[in-house]
């Protein structure tokens, strides 16, 4: 009689729980319409976001490197024509938020086919990168062109480095909804401020696992880099990845003059100088922490790779290389 009623009281939870609506998967896991389960679902996801692409085509199976891990993970669903993104993240103070985010994939195959260099340019050695550049001027002009399309920039001494600024203005739209729900959860708990609005913020992206994202392939370069939409859905991300989404989020919260991206070098303890990037916010008013001085205002660094809060500090040491400023999103 008790096994009886045992076996009753599960069935009563299981059709519960089959009739309760849209759940979290597993993490991992992604599910088409019909809730057939899909094996490698991060990638099947991307896949299915990025399909739209003309111009680039990325590795997303390279594994990523020194991959962490997180208590919140991002899980994915796969619909007709979108992907719905689900994730369960500290807001603020012991306040947690579950974001539903509905993702189009014409959307962000557009972002994502702005970004990338051909490597029939490039000759990548032990040392870095080496550019072989056309010799017809022509050719060349059109070459640092397409650069400029796709976020990358070219000095005068022929170094290539990344448009930080244009690769936030590039994700712009697609950060609107996340910033709208973050700000749309500290109404509802009476917490809405400038400073919780950076703290939510930077728990949003602090809680994705660490890793350094490898996109390259046979025909294009990516220099290392996780766009917005490739860092949530992928669920992992790395410094500069990290601080691109962070700032894409956060200049719908605040001016975009109040934040700036941060080159450095850092160490902790006696280990070996590593190439960095934060985030600088201004006008937080506290004093723990680290801050920078640029154009005579004081900026707060912000740690978007791995969880801590503002004015934590864990670096021994830090050498500032660049500052940079976002560009005006609305232009």
């Amino acid at each position: 009689m008790i096994f009886a009623s045992i076996i009753l009281f599960l069935v009563l939870i299981l059709s519960a729980y089959l009739n309760s609506g849209v759940h979290l998967m597993p993490v991992g896991v992604v599910q088409k319409e019909g809730n057939q389960p899909l094996d490698n679902s991060d990638l099947t996801a991307i896949r299915f976001l990025t399909a739209n692409t003309t111009r680039v085509v990325k590795n997303y199976e390279n594994p990523p490197i020194q991959l962490g891990t997180s208590l919140y993970n991002i899980s994915t669903k796969i619909n007709q024509s979108s992907v719905t993104l689900y994730y369960h993240f500290p807001l603020i103070g012991r306040d947690k938020s579950l974001l539903t985010l509905t993702i189009d994939s014409k959307q962000v195959s557009s972002i994502v086919d702005k970004f990338g260099v051909e490597s029939n340019i490039i000759k990548k050695g032990q040392e870095g990168i080496e550019f072989q550049f056309p010799s017809d001027p022509t050719e060349f002009i059109n070459v640092i062109e397409d650069f400029r399309k796709g976020s990358l920039l070219v000095d005068e001494n022929g170094n290539m480095e990344l448009n930080y600024p244009e690769l936030v203005n590039d994700s712009y739209e697609f950060s609107k909804p996340i910033a709208l729900h973050i700000l749309n959860e500290l109404t509802r708990i009476n917490k809405d401020g400038y400073f919780e609005r950076v703290q939510a913020t930077l728990n949003f992206v602090q809680f994705i696992p660490y890793g350094q994202p490898d996109f390259d392939c046979q025909n294009f370069y990516y220099i290392g880099l996780a766009l917005p939409p490739e860092s949530l859905v992928l669920n992992y991300s790395d410094c500069d990845s990290k601080s691109v989404l962070f700032a894409s989020i956060l200049s719908h919260l605040i001016d975009h003059k109040n934040i700036v991206l941060v080159v450095c070098d850092v160490s902790e303890g006696t280990g070996e100088l590593e190439h960095h990037m934060m985030i600088g916010v201004k006008g937080l008013g506290i004093t723990e922490g680290q801050k920078v001085d640029y154009n005579n205002e004081f900026f707060q660094l912000l740690e978007t790779t791995n969880p801590c809060s503002i004015g934590s500090w864990h670096w021994n040491t830090f050498h500032l290389r660049n500052i940079i400023e976002l560009n005006n999103p609305t232009n």
